[in-house]
């Protein structure tokens, strides 16, 4: 009898409102569409059996809120929120129509930006991932300690910076290092600056600034397939005019 009231009892408990927070940890889907009813903080995390919850932000008014993700569990956003933050193996999906303050992403957790608008400042730590194809950073990036970032598209406005081993992947063409033509992987050997200009695949060019801020970094730039194609025809090309000479 006292296990069955003890289950009981975490069941009902599993989404509630506290003090300051609101605990969405059923292992059930939520779409939040207004703040009203919850405090400064949601909390994200998987149920008594470890199943994950997830919580979609489909619209706000009010910007005073914000989330934190934990465990397994998915926060996916398309509305207004204050700020997001992912812990351990968690996801936060940023799509069209987000209006968020500020993002981090820690202890191998997984983040991706298709649309949306990013505000201050993002910051990448603890061997997490990022996947960027769309939408705006308007503060910049950071990555550290091992991390990971996959840019493919969307807009970063500010420096992006590399610490700790950490490792940025461009997707484009037309790639230019300090205006000298670049591509595959880059390892500085020193903390400096550079600025690398490009375009994604949509054709939509960038012109981003880069701090190396610790050695053990890399900057890895894939040409996207109508490149590589150029590239191999050139290379034949080549082939055939110095067969032709010989």
């Amino acid at each position: 009898m006292n296990k069955v009231m003890l289950v009981l009892t975490l069941v009902c408990c599993f989404v509630s409102p506290r003090a300051g927070a609101t605990y969405f940890d059923d292992g059930e889907v939520h779409d939040v569409a207004s703040f009203g009813m919850w405090d400064s903080t949601g909390y994200i995390n998987n149920n008594f059996w470890d199943e994950p919850t997830t919580v979609n932000i489909i619209g706000g008014a009010d910007t005073n809120y914000g989330f934190w993700v934990y465990d397994t569990s998915m926060l996916n956003i398309r509305g207004e929120i204050n700020y997001a933050r992912a812990y351990d193996n968690s996801q936060i999906n940023v799509t069209w129509g987000a209006d968020i303050n500020a993002l981090r992403a820690y202890d191998n957790s997984q983040v991706t930006i298709t649309g949306g608008d990013v505000g201050y400042f993002t910051f990448i730590e603890d061997y997490s991932r990022v996947h960027i194809s769309g939408g705006r950073i308007n503060g910049g990036l950071s990555t550290s300690d091992y991390s990971e970032v996959d840019i493919s598209g969307g807009s970063i406005e500010g420096q992006i910076t590399l610490y700790g081993g950490s490792t940025i992947t461009f997707h484009g063409s037309n790639f230019m290092l300090d205006g000298k033509t670049v591509f595959g992987t880059i390892a500085p050997t020193s903390t400096g600056y550079a600025t690398l200009t490009g375009m994604f695949v949509d054709g939509t060019s960038f012109n981003h600034h880069l701090r190396f801020g610790s050695s053990g970094t890399s900057l890895v730039l894939i040409p996207e397939p109508t490149t590589l194609s150029l590239l191999g025809m050139g290379l034949c090309a080549l082939h055939v005019r110095r067969r032709a000479k010989q």
